[in-house]
């Protein structure tokens, strides 16, 4: 699956540089609106790296989400490049482990919050993917 990188400043270059090189099949995408480019994303089924405030990010998600099993994965990773967070699908989409390959790369601190990941354990949303299951 396509990673793409909405970049929204010139200033990230080097951070975008660094993704690209690292990340297979990844992309940038940026000239356009931020909500432009996540509906872009979401229509081509592509995971999302949004460089920049959170807060962007979230209100660009807007009327765009389905549900866990459908919507890419979506990180965001602030501009000064100390923290990057799972934003949406974090298991089944894999933004969780999304976020901890960008963390490894940049030496940074992944911030994730889902329940199973904070104590450790497995998330039972995952058991049918991993061991190649159809759910129904």
């Amino acid at each position: 699956m396509k990673t793409a990188i909405i970049q929204i400043s010139s200033s990230q270059q080097a951070v975008v540089d660094t993704l690209l090189a690292e990340l297979p099949n990844s992309i940038v995408m940026k000239d356009a609106p931020v909500p432009q480019l996540m509906k872009e994303c979401f229509a081509q089924h592509y995971n999302v790296v949004f460089i920049g405030a959170l807060g962007i990010c979230v209100r660009a998600l807007n009327g765009l989400m389905t549900d866990k099993y459908h919507d890419p994965a979506v990180v965001c990773m602030d501009t000064t490049c100390q923290y990057v967070i799972p934003v949406l699908s974090g298991h089944v989409g894999g933004a969780n482990d999304l976020a901890n390959n960008i963390a490894r790369i940049f030496g940074i601190k992944a911030v994730v919050t889902t329940q199973s990941d904070c104590s450790r354990l497995w998330a039972l949303d995952t058991l049918a993917g991993r061991n190649g299951w159809q759910m129904e």
